[in-house]
């Protein structure tokens, strides 16, 4: 486990150690009342959650057109009679037949939305703990969970839209 400030060591510090040694587990960073977590698989990234972005993986794919208001609605009403089940995206997926490579597209956009504002977090505190509970953080199905998204190429779209 690994323990830090944000004043010592940044999370794009942390992001460049889990790619370069291919690294498995669970980033959680805290400022203030924030919460963000990744949860990374062999140096990849394979989900992100933050309670200080406040957009969600249907609001970009109906940004982009990829999916229309009754896809969401179907998406939503399934959502809410199965509980707690299946993840939006899932749903949308076997459901509503939005291709996985789509869904991947919008979940890439995503996690690099919450990364690049986690970035900029000049203060708070990190963990990083190993792979041994990956299964706490895993979202459900095989969407991401196989492939993720490329870190370093999470990186590369962050600097080249002028992040840290």
């Amino acid at each position: 486990m690994l323990k830090g400030k944000l004043e010592d060591s940044g999370v794009l510090e942390i992001f460049n150690y889990i790619q370069a040694n291919k690294a498995g587990g669970v980033l959680e960073v805290r400022r203030g009342r924030h919460l963000a977590t990744f949860l990374f698989k062999e140096g990849r990234l394979l989900n992100a959650t933050s309670t200080s972005v406040d957009i969600r993986l249907s609001d970009i794919l109906y940004a982009a057109g990829k999916i229309t208001p009754f896809q969401i609605s179907r998406a939503m009403e399934i959502h809410l009679k199965e509980g707690r089940g299946r993840r939006i995206g899932t749903i949308l997926y076997e459901e509503c037949g939005v291709p996985s490579a789509v869904i991947q597209e919008a979940l890439t956009s995503l996690y690099t939305t919450i990364a690049e504002d986690v970035f900029k977090w000049k203060k708070g505190e990190l963990t990083f703990t190993g792979a041994e509970n990956l299964e706490a953080y895993a979202p459900d199905g095989a969407l991401f969970l196989e492939s993720g998204v490329d870190t370093g190429q999470l990186l590369f779209l962050i600097a080249s839209k002028g992040g840290k």
